[in-house]
């Protein structure tokens, strides 16, 4: 086999097997020509693959761009933040440094003096969160039982709502029963006297009693507890009766649905609307003396809404 050297000598020099001078141009058109010919004749689809790989090249490299894009832009914030924290960190060191140079106050003596189990013990109490008064009782998102349905077939624990009086201390007018009468007035010292003499007379028939039947007199067997709770029941704030008019009957039942009576209610006011609407309409043709206009409807119209809402 010749080599490219050998073929470009031939060509120089003289006639070569290939035919001539221009033998070897001539092969080698012919080879182009027949890989050009093999081109044409490919089939669309292979052409088509070159091109979808082509694209997909070119869709990576954007892609392989963007992500360092992304990565310088993240060491740049990285940085950032690192010399925000540092500028912190000299800050809190410089109030440390104020903090500890000063005196230390009363309480903080007093504190330094306590334990910590006697601290704990005592009756001091800080705020709780959201400016409560105690601290926040309530059970934590791990300790709830009552769930909620999200949606997708999952669920999260339900939430407390904050009540509206938070941070308000309730007045003991409120929850226990004020004096309806003024203190150290006649009528009250004569109803406690008549109160002490009718517990003194109950309580010598009853030792009577016991004399006459031959047995000993019974102290009361009601216990602590019993006395808490009655004595918390009469401290109860009583609330007034409200007066029922003796007038007022109960409504009959009706037989419909609330969708029922709601469609019959909205029935009667469409046609009380446009009873006044008419009215309106007539008033206003004896005020101008002609028709009304496009004005004249909005006019008659804000009648009819200020009647139907009074």
């Amino acid at each position: 086999m010749k080599t490219f050297q050998q073929f470009n000598e031939e060509s120089q020099v003289g006639p070569s097997s290939f035919g001539g001078d221009n033998g070897w141009s001539n092969t080698q058109m012919q080879g182009f020509s027949n890989k050009l010919d093999s081109v044409r004749k490919a089939p669309v689809k292979l052409v088509k693959d070159l091109y979808n790989a082509k694209k997909e090249a070119e869709q990576e490299r954007e892609n392989e761009q963007r992500k360092i894009d992304i990565y310088n832009k993240k060491m740049q914030d990285s940085k950032k933040i690192a010399k925000l924290e540092k500028q912190i960190d000299n800050i809190t060191k410089k109030d440390q440094q104020q903090t500890t140079d000063k005196k230390p106050t009363p309480t903080q003596q007093t504190n330094e003096v306590y334990d910590a189990d006697v601290m704990s013990r005592s009756q001091i109490r800080k705020t709780g969160e959201g400016g409560r008064v105690g601290r926040d009782r309530r059970k934590s998102e791990p300790e709830r039982r009552r769930v909620k349905a999200t949606g997708g077939g999952k669920s999260e624990p339900v939430s407390y709502k904050d009540r509206k009086d938070i941070g308000s201390q309730k007045q003991a007018s409120t929850r226990v029963q004020q004096p309806t009468k003024e203190r150290g007035s006649e009528e009250v010292k004569q109803s406690y006297a008549d109160k002490v003499k009718a517990e003194r007379k109950a309580a010598a028939l009853a030792r009577r009693n016991a004399k006459s039947g031959g047995g000993e007199v019974q102290k009361p067997t009601t216990s602590k507890k019993d006395t808490e709770k009655q004595a918390s029941k009469l401290l109860t704030k009583k609330t007034p009766e409200k007066k029922v008019s003796p007038d007022y009957k109960s409504p009959k039942a009706s037989g419909l649905t609330r969708s029922e009576r709601m469609k019959q209610q909205r029935k009667g006011e469409t046609m009380l609307r446009g009873i006044m609407k008419q009215q309106e309409t007539d008033r206003y043709k004896r005020e101008t003396g002609q028709n009304p206009d496009a004005k004249g409807r909005t006019k008659i119209m804000g009648r009819v809404h200020k009647r139907m809402s009074t």
